[in-house]
């Protein structure tokens, strides 16, 4: 797996501070004292799906990215178990979407969707219930746009404050009025990556945000290893990472020349994240440790669960493996998804 990405030169000062971060390789398993198992049910409304390439739950509607042709995304709703309807549909318009996309919790009214959309270097809110009840895709409730495009993605965490990342000084940024007003944070085991730029780096991490549906909370989690930031507001209104939980690095070759930064994943890689979702009180990780080996997609029947402090809560053991999970806010249930040759959705209920 090669990731690329072309860039413009220009000189770099790394300032780097250890804060709270926990830079020695562990094992996430040894935290957890508790196990749960949980049993499925099969959903009749994956008949209504192609080949889900993620998912998340808004109250009971769940919103999954299917990259079929003329749409981006399915809506169903799972207490009833029932198709409702296709959103986001594709080209560049301006109430069009380019695949490049993000679908996210946003601050404020908990009835709001946000979705940035990284190409267009905008950020869109919507209505669920306009989402919901249009017989056309709805026009925004709300669009952000005019983001610097040296941002590879962005996530709203408070009212007119966001969080991106992308090739800046430090992983992270926080950006009002559009404009950047401050650059926090480091790559996890960043000591031991000194001789390779901050470009390569955040195309081997790849941060992706995860925003608590109920408080001006971040999570950020790399796709390419465990290693995990919670990103709070401080009193004074300024972004800081409040804990890091760091694992083990990505393992890649860096492969990057020129104005060109590539990170290419080797084979021994352990993903250890295959999907992680986010409830008002819980992280959720759908985990796996073992070399990837190129096998695609990964599959995990194990989920390990933290809360927004950090702090290690169980493990929950599922009845079969999954590809990825969406979690109820409330933290009623989990909806997981696996491919078998079709695609499949199954309800775990938690209470």
């Amino acid at each position: 797996m090669k990731i690329s990405s072309f860039f413009a030169l220009f000189p770099l000062i790394l300032t780097f501070s250890c804060g709270q971060i926990e830079s020695s390789r562990k094992d996430p398993i040894l935290e957890f004292t508790a196990t749960e198992a949980l049993n499925s049910s099969p959903l009749q409304a994956s008949d209504s799906l192609k080949r889900v390439e993620d998912m998340i739950l808004f109250h009971e509607v769940l919103v999954v990215l299917d990259l079929e042709k003329d749409y981006l995304y399915k809506v169903i709703d799972v207490p009833s178990d029932r198709f409702l309807k296709k959103f986001g549909k594709r080209g560049e318009g301006p109430n069009e979407f380019s695949t490049l996309t993000n679908i996210n919790h946003t601050s404020g009214n908990s009835n709001l969707i946000g979705i940035n959309e990284s190409k267009k270097q905008v950020y869109k809110e919507y209505l669920l219930d306009s989402i919901i009840f249009s017989i056309e895709d709805p026009s925004p409730y709300s669009v952000v746009e005019g983001f610097d495009n040296s941002h590879l993605s962005v996530a709203k965490i408070d009212s007119g404050k966001f969080i991106g990342y992308g090739f800046y000084k430090q992983p992270y940024t926080q950006i009002e009025g559009k404009q950047i007003v401050s650059d926090f944070g480091n790559f996890p085991f960043y000591e031991e990556f000194s001789h390779v730029s901050m470009q390569t780096l955040v195309m081997a991490y790849q941060p992706r945000f995860y925003k608590n549906p109920k408080e001006p909370l971040l999570l950020s989690s790399s796709p390419f290893s465990l290693n995990m930031e919670l990103i709070r507001l401080n009193n004074l209104g300024k972004a800081e990472i409040y804990r890091s939980l760091h694992y083990w690095p990505t393992e890649f070759e860096d492969e990057s020349s020129g104005g060109s930064a590539s990170a290419t994943i080797k084979k021994e890689n352990r993903f250890g994240n295959l999907s992680t979702t986010v409830s008002g009180r819980f992280i959720y990780v759908l985990y796996q440790d073992k070399p990837w080996e190129y096998e695609f997609p990964q599959k995990s029947n194990r989920i390990l669960v933290y809360d927004w402090e950090g702090n290690a809560v169980k493990i929950l053991n599922l009845d079969r493996e999954l590809n990825y999970i969406a979690v109820h806010e409330d933290d009623q249930y989990i909806i997981g998804y696996v491919d078998d040759g079709k695609a499949n959705l199954f309800k775990f209920d938690l209470k």
